[in-house]
């Protein structure tokens, strides 16, 4: 130990090597954890002094098959009481490796689980991806375009997978609609205006 301070009633050592902690079973710190800061205001604060991207936090699953991801997992109401499981969520951010993926590149899920059941959300419940190569699929995995967006319900013969809108507003006292354009080029064509 190279020094030991005490902040708060705690007695904080610093250490020439890194610190490992272990345990065999769970273990739990009740107020705020800081890494890399001694300034802390929530329950997970990380920081580093870096010039550009910080990359302060990385979540890795070191398992290397297709399908295979690393996640966040959000969840409300999960502290047990009234039938709520603390081990379940319903939401999930996901990074997974699609099939033939080389080098740690994946896709980005959004995931939404809107089961009444205690299963946690998979790949299956995916809302949005993120594709590698940028194109976005909202209702769809496999977008074919850089935006693809495919309404899933059948609740609705003619249901509306993508709206356009716009609140109030006028440019010149005159008043403005909104339309969708389709560029091709440096042609833009109004496909539908208001």
């Amino acid at each position: 130990i190279d020094a030991v301070q005490v902040e708060a009633g705690l007695a904080v050592a610093e250490f020439a090597s890194p610190l490992k902690l272990s345990t065999n079973g769970g273990g739990y710190i009740m107020g705020n954890v800081g890494i890399g800061t001694a300034t802390v205001d929530k329950k997970l604060h990380i920081a580093e002094t870096v010039t550009g991207i910080s990359y302060a936090l990385k979540l890795d699953n070191y398992h290397s098959s297709t399908d295979d991801a690393t996640g966040i997992l959000f969840s409300t109401q999960g502290d047990g009481s009234n039938a709520f499981l603390s081990g379940r969520g319903k939401g999930g951010l996901v990074y997974a490796t699609p099939s033939g993926a080389t080098w740690n590149r994946g896709d980005f899920y959004f995931l939404q689980n809107s089961a009444a059941s205690s299963a946690n959300p998979s790949l299956s419940d995916a809302s949005m991806v993120i594709k590698n190569d940028g194109k976005i699929g909202i209702g769809t995995s496999s977008p074919a375009a850089v935006l693809h967006t495919n309404v899933v319900s059948t609740a609705t013969i003619n249901e509306i997978g993508l709206i356009v809108g716009r609140s109030g507003g006028s440019v010149g006292g005159a008043a403005r609609g909104v339309g969708v354009a389709f560029q091709d080029g440096s042609n833009p064509t109004l496909f539908s205006g208001i």
